[in-house]
């Protein structure tokens, strides 16, 4: 080994790799947890259990069990948080069908066992927890932005206001489709057609709206 390996920061850089693969594998246990059992007997020694280490371990990262839920939803919020990000990175050259993936994203991510145990957690714990119900407001907020520049290509015409609108309605409407229940095969009950249809309710909108002329639109 040499001396750059023995070095406090290359000891440190490892100490922090560490530290976050072992914080990956605890949170990983925890949704796996809540995914099994839900919030029943949830706990900071079944998560040990499952992840595989001691107790003492565990709590070195996440002293508590409040600490520990608070990092697996801020987590999933994350996860909400890019969804567009990672799915779009490599967008199709055509603005519409580029704008339809985004919307089988949001609405196939209820399909995801993972969200659908742990969502609902988030958002019935956002209620009293301020912190949290400002994450998932913030979660919001950047898909919206991320469905308007979407959006812009597909109707230039439109403004700002008119954008984050049409975006804001699909966001709701995907939203809708996991509160759908599944119900035969109806809309609620499949996701591709849930999506095709909201897009198609989405250019529908957009073409209601009447054309603006002039620069500075976007502003």
């Amino acid at each position: 080994m040499t001396s750059r390996e023995h070095s406090p920061q290359a000891q440190s850089t490892k100490q922090t790799a560490k530290s976050e693969k072992r914080r990956t594998q605890i949170l990983e246990a925890a949704v796996q947890q809540i995914m099994a059992d839900g919030m029943t007997d949830f706990g900071l020694r079944r998560v040990a259990a499952r992840a595989e280490i001691g107790l003492s371990s565990l709590q070195h990262h996440y002293a508590t069990l409040n600490d520990l839920l608070n990092a697996v939803m801020g987590q999933i919020i994350a996860k909400e948080r890019n969804i567009l990000v990672s799915g779009t990175a490599s967008a199709e050259s055509d603005p519409q069908t580029a704008f339809a993936n985004a919307i089988s994203l949001l609405v196939n991510r209820w399909t995801s066992p993972e969200r659908t145990a742990c969502l609902p957690l988030v958002w019935a714990e956002a209620q009293r927890n301020r912190t949290l119900a400002a994450m998932l407001d913030e979660c919001r907020t950047d898909q919206q932005r991320q469905l308007v520049e979407l959006l812009r290509p597909c109707h230039p015409h439109l403004t700002y206001g008119q954008l984050d609108q049409i975006a804001r309605f699909v966001i709701a409407g995907a939203d809708g489709h996991a509160a759908g229940g599944n119900r035969d095969l109806t809309a609620e009950a499949n996701p591709d057609l849930a999506a095709r249809n909201l897009a198609t309710a989405a250019r529908l909108l957009a073409e209601s709206f009447d054309p603006v002329a002039g620069p500075g639109r976007f502003v």
